[in-house]
C-alpha cells in the first residue's frame, strides 16, 4: 500500500475516531465516506446490475424464517418434573495417573535436575551477580542445555500407528 493510501486511511480512521456503535457516524450513516448519489459514481452499471438481479434464480427458501417444532421452548415446569435428583449418571473417572519413575533411574532424574538448576542457576546469575565470574553464566547455559538433551533423548524411538502421542 503506498505511503499516500496509508495516510489517508489513518486520517479517517482518525477523523472517525469517537464515532459510536461501531464504525457508524453519529448520524447514523454506515458509510459516511460513500458519495450521496449512486448515479454520479461512474464505477456502477445500474442497468447491468438490475439485469443481473432479475435473471438470478430465486431460493426455493421461504425468506421469513418461521419457528419449527425443535424451536419450541418447553415449559419449565415440565423439564423441572422429569428431572430426578436421586438418580446416579454414569461419570467419567479419569485412571490414575502414571507413577513417578524410580529413584533408581537416573536418566530421569538428572534430566529433572538440570532442567530446573540450569535456569534457575541463570537467574540468580542475572539478578544478583552480575559482576561474578562470566563462566557461571557459561555452566547455567550448559546445565539447561544438557537438561533439554535428555529431555529429547529420552523419548521413545518407536511408536505405535494409532498413537498421536496424546494422553488425557
Amino acid at each position: 500500500m503506498a505511503e499516500k493510501d496509508v495516510d489517508e486511511q489513518f486520517a479517517a480512521i482518525m477523523a472517525h475516531w469517537d464515532d459510536v456503535a461501531l464504525g457508524l457516524d453519529p448520524s447514523g450513516d454506515p458509510h459516511p465516506d460513500a458519495p450521496d448519489d449512486k448515479r454520479d459514481d461512474p464505477t456502477r452499471d445500474s442497468d447491468a446490475v438490475e439485469a443481473a438481479a432479475a435473471a438470478a434464480p430465486v431460493a426455493d427458501e421461504p425468506v421469513r424464517n418461521e419457528p419449527t417444532a425443535d424451536d419450541v421452548v418447553e415449559d419449565p415446569e415440565d423439564v423441572a418434573a422429569d428431572w430426578d435428583a436421586d438418580r446416579e449418571e454414569d461419570h467419567y473417572t479419569p485412571p490414575p495417573p502414571a507413577p513417578l519413575p524410580p529413584s533408581e533411574d537416573k536418566h530421569f532424574w538428572l534430566m529433572v535436575v538440570a532442567l530446573v538448576s540450569g535456569p534457575l542457576l541463570f537467574l540468580y546469575l542475572l539478578l544478583f551477580n552480575r559482576d561474578g565470574n562470566g563462566w557461571w553464566m557459561l555452566f547455567a547455559l550448559l546445565v539447561s542445555i544438557a537438561g533439554f538433551v535428555l529431555l529429547v533423548l529420552r523419548q521413545p524411538l518407536e511408536r505405535d500407528e494409532g498413537d498421536d502421542g496424546i494422553r488425557l
